[in-house]
């Protein structure tokens, strides 16, 4: 009877342990085809990629991160700017295509959204004049159609009152659509830099700003799977003015841009930003792109924001004129004379969701497509 009684707890003992044993083999089996599986649809889908989770290998080497005599082209850890990353240099692989046009990725911002400007041109200007070549703009109807003014504490008021002096209006938004730092609308905006002296904002936007974000958005939506639309975001610009004085440092210039901003879905580079895509170290500041010939000779070399063909930025030259803008032309540099009547290079720029998931890998060859 002791014999059979040990017999018995010998085989549940058994029963148990093999019980057991096959949970644990089918548990494994279900978990290695799940990760097999997991692989199988990544690889499939062209190896996507989770755009905010940035791996170390994607971006430039580490101890070229914190290098800023670096000269390599690629992706860095933004050092003014925490949780952000910039691309730098002559041709990084970040080159994206949205529709059929060709973008580059300028930045992944501390959100994971990804901020792209477009490869090439179209030509425009920023605010139209007395006198343009803007097709239905002309000397009976500038006035209306430019935003001119002709009272003093208008943002948009020609010193002299007389309209064939007007070279338009350094605004980019309106005085529906001015925010501060804060986000708050703002009905006022200096036109130097950190002035205690502000101006009315006009009732309308850029004629740059209204274009890109009715007729050429529009188009480039059309173009795009109505899957994807949402991809493209509404989003904040900085839209401060910049000086351009001895002691102006990148922080200052930042700074400045930042103290006012615009919501909305397209926008343009901004002069701080032109500058960090470079990776030559004597362009410290917006100072050094306008007033240093070291810096700016050669900029298709070492920033491939630079063209062969004069550019706007979003960024007002901080001056006691309504009409100056930031601009960059065909050396690359960035002078600060230029009133926003010119018909220059407008390169769209646009927010995509962080949601994205992107295929490809960067270069020119293998762009990055929204997958």
């Amino acid at each position: 009877m002791k014999r059979n009684r040990l017999r018995e707890k010998d085989i549940k003992k058994r029963r148990t342990i093999f019980i057991v044993s096959m949970f644990a083999a089918t548990f494994l089996l279900a978990s290695g085809y799940a990760a097999f599986n997991t692989v199988l649809n990544i690889n499939a889908k062209g190896n996507l990629i989770n755009v905010p989770k940035i791996s170390p290998s994607d971006m430039i080497a580490p101890e070229n991160i914190k290098d800023p005599t670096s000269t390599d082209d690629g992706l860095y850890a933004d050092p003014e700017e925490e949780n952000r990353y910039i691309f730098k240099g002559a041709d990084p692989d970040n080159y994206i295509t949205i529709g059929d046009e060709e973008y580059r990725i300028m930045s992944i911002e501390s959100d994971g959204t990804l901020k792209v400007i477009k490869n090439d041109k179209i030509d425009s200007v920023w605010d139209p004049g007395y006198s343009t070549s803007i097709a239905g703009v002309t000397e009976a109807n500038s006035v209306t159609g430019t935003r001119y003014s002709n009272v003093s504490t208008d943002f948009c008021y020609q010193s002299s009152g007389n309209e064939s002096d007007y070279y338009g209006c350094k605004s980019w938004g309106s005085s529906t659509t001015t925010l501060d730092s804060n986000g708050n609308n703002v009905t006022k905006m200096p036109r130097f830099a950190g002035n205690a002296t502000t101006y009315d904002l006009p009732t309308t936007e850029a004629y740059v700003n209204t274009y890109l974000n009715t007729t050429y958005l529009n188009a480039l939506l059309a173009k795009i799977d109505v899957n994807k639309r949402a991809y493209i975001e509404e989003h904040t610009f900085n839209i401060g003015p910049v000086e351009n004085t001895a002691n102006q440092t990148l922080a200052t210039d930042m700074s400045q841009e930042g103290a006012y901003k615009w919501k909305g879905k397209v926008g343009l580079m901004t002069a701080t930003e032109y500058v960090k895509a470079s990776t030559n170290s004597a362009c410290t500041s917006v100072r050094e792109y306008s007033n240093t010939s070291g810096c700016y000779n050669n900029s298709i070399t070492h920033n491939f924001l630079a063209k062969s063909y004069h550019q706007w930025t979003m960024s007002p030259r901080s001056y006691s004129s309504s009409d100056y803008v930031w601009t960059v032309n065909s050396s690359g540099r960035m002078p600060s004379n230029f009133s926003a009547y010119y018909s220059f290079g407008v390169r769209p720029v646009l927010y995509l969701s962080s949601d994205i998931k992107l295929k490809g890998d960067g270069s020119s060859g293998n762009k990055y497509e929204i997958a």
